[in-house]
């Protein structure tokens, strides 16, 4: 498969692939099929639910740009099918594209997740945080309480 000519996946900290025009050709049929199917032709609900423009939406459909990493991703959550597949790749043992299409998705939700558990984690310090300082208040409420009852 070459892949001289077509759209650019971007994610951060992952490698930049390129897909090829048959491929964005394959996902635009993929998508109008399920803008036709899911959303009874409706192409801004179609971009709602996959988190994208309307404009997006209507590129891909006419094969004039490919979608990106969140949209591929949203799409395979979508639609239940691998990546593989929305991309038309044969997935021959050895693939060295497909490979590099796999790295590059792994890498890209690994990225994600670990946003994701960087935000619980600051989350659950900020809670921890917020516990203590309540304590704190209480206790100091109970002492100023039990310095008042001591002057009476």
């Amino acid at each position: 498969m070459t892949i001289e000519s077509g759209v650019t996946l971007r994610c951060v900290g992952a490698k930049t692939k390129r897909v090829s025009p048959a491929m964005m050709k394959h996902v635009g049929a993929i998508v109008a099929e399920l803008v036709t199917t899911k959303f009874g032709n409706n192409q801004t609900r179609a971009a709602k639910a996959l988190d994208c423009s309307q404009s997006h939406i209507s590129a891909m459909v006419t094969g004039v740009r490919g979608p990106g990493l969140n949209t591929l991703l949203a799409l395979r959550d979508y639609t239940g099918r691998s990546i593989d597949d929305l991309l038309g790749l044969d997935t021959t043992p050895g693939d060295a594209l497909v490979r590099e299409l796999r790295e590059t998705v792994e890498a890209h939700l690994q990225a994600r997740l670990k946003v994701a558990e960087t935000i619980m984690a600051g989350h659950d310090e900020a809670e921890q945080a917020l516990r203590e300082k309540r304590e704190r208040e209480q206790g100091r409420i109970r002492k100023l309480a039990e310095r008042r009852k001591a002057k009476q």
